[in-house]
């Protein structure tokens, strides 16, 4: 296998290319300029291999005919297909600014609203996709980029066309394994049919990632993974963050269901995620990446009363001084009226003052205002102590071990491409 290596400078039909920006296992990525009009770009590259130069092209033919078939903003976008004088092809694409997901993940936690917003917009592409019978099949961290408030979903190369046109070639044959082992559906790794419940799965894994830190399975190799994948049950996300909303624990684990009749729908992924949001505090509408930790979970963060809670809280506090007040108040009168009436008893006219008087009342002890407390609100002799809420607290999974890359795509052209 031989690199293709393109120096800054060189020109490439109408494109001068400006630096390397980015390599993976299938090719090299360029930013170029338009030598007339002055258009930014991104060239990818693929690099020529033996026998399969052929079906690299095939591939990248493919991924540009189904990204314009589908046309979203949330869907980078390419506009021309070439090839080197030495066979290579390459895509011209848009050139985007920000970071992979992958690449996000790696510096530290995402905040939980900006997470729901980053699988919102990545539905949004998905049922495109889906609604054109596109599946995209490779869903993972580094082929979803962040730039700026937008999410762009990348790399249609090894799309499934559940209705392809008579004219394009299949880039991979029946019963072929594609897709990438750490976030593969249990039918995909299987070399099944697949359908948009397929990306689904795939959709949950990231998403169990992006909220809990870690992968749903992790292993020592690829063979491992994809057993896990396929017989091994997740482990409960609420053992990993106690306070997870309910709504949106059951639709992690739903999503990861290894049959996909048992998966929820894209629509219902959606609602889910929406109702997610407004039960942690964000808005209706969209909320821009990189605006902060909007909200967080409970346990990593301080407790705070909205308005409509304190005013709440006053009310209450105020109607216990109120009844306190009262209890208060009637024990003084009840004992008043029984000191009036024993003396009254004493001196009333007529009285036998020979008869033996009756023994005196039992004493009424008026406890002070700080020991009248009404029974109603009055503290359990023995409460008991308040439930300590497990901490959030993971460790980072190293995402690309040196021996074996689990974020690497398999496909039909080498174990090593993306």
């Amino acid at each position: 296998m031989r690199d293709v290596h393109l120096e800054p400078g060189s020109v490439l039909g109408e494109w001068r290319i400006e630096r390397q920006i980015g390599q993976g296992g299938i090719g090299t990525v360029y930013a170029a300029v338009h030598t007339e009009i002055g258009k930014r770009a991104a060239l990818k590259v693929v690099r020529q291999r033996t026998g399969e130069s052929m079906h690299a092209g095939e591939r990248f033919l493919q991924e540009a005919r189904v990204v314009n078939q589908i046309q979203h903003p949330n869907i980078v976008d390419i506009f021309q297909l070439g090839r080197l004088a030495d066979g290579s092809p390459y895509l011209v694409m848009e050139l985007l600014h920000g970071e992979s997901l992958g690449d996000r993940l790696d510096r530290g936690r995402v905040p939980a609203l900006e997470a729901i917003d980053i699988l919102l917009q990545v539905c949004e592409a998905l049922a495109a996709a889906h609604a054109r019978g596109v599946i995209h099949r490779d869903l993972k961290p580094d082929n979803i980029f962040l730039s700026g408030p937008t999410v762009k979903l990348l790399d249609w190369g090894i799309a499934k066309l559940t209705d392809p046109p008579p004219d394009m070639c299949q880039v991979t044959g029946a019963g072929t394994m594609v897709g990438t082992p750490r976030y593969i559906a249990p039918e995909q790794a299987r070399g099944l049919d697949v359908d948009a419940r397929t990306d689904i799965y795939s959709l949950g894994c990231i998403a169990y990632e992006l909220f809990l830190e870690e992968p749903p399975f992790t292993a020592d190799n690829v063979a491992d993974l994809i057993v896990a994948h396929l017989t091994e049950p997740v482990s409960p996300p609420g053992e990993v963050w106690p306070d997870i909303p309910p709504v949106l624990e059951e639709l992690i684990v739903g999503m990861l269901a290894k049959a996909n009749v048992h998966r929820p729908s894209l629509d219902q992924v959606v609602a889910a995620l929406e109702r997610t949001r407004v039960e942690m505090g964000g808005r209706a509408g969209g909320l821009a990446l990189g605006s902060g930790p909007v909200s967080v979970p409970a346990s990593l963060r301080e407790e705070r009363v909205t308005g409509t809670e304190a005013t709440v809280l006053a009310d209450t506090a105020a109607t216990a001084r109120t009844r306190r007040f009262g209890l208060l108040a009637g024990g003084l009168a009840i004992a008043f009226a029984l000191v009036v009436f024993a003396a009254f008893s004493n001196d009333r006219p007529g009285a036998t003052r020979d008869r033996p008087s009756p023994p005196p009342p039992p004493a009424t002890v008026i406890a002070p205002p700080a020991t009248i407390v009404p029974a109603a609100i009055a503290p359990a002799a023995s409460a008991p102590p308040a439930k300590t809420k497990k901490p959030r607290t993971t460790k980072r999974v190293q995402r690309r071990p040196a021996a074996i890359d689990p974020n690497a795509t398999i496909d039909p052209f080498g174990p090593d491409g993306r």
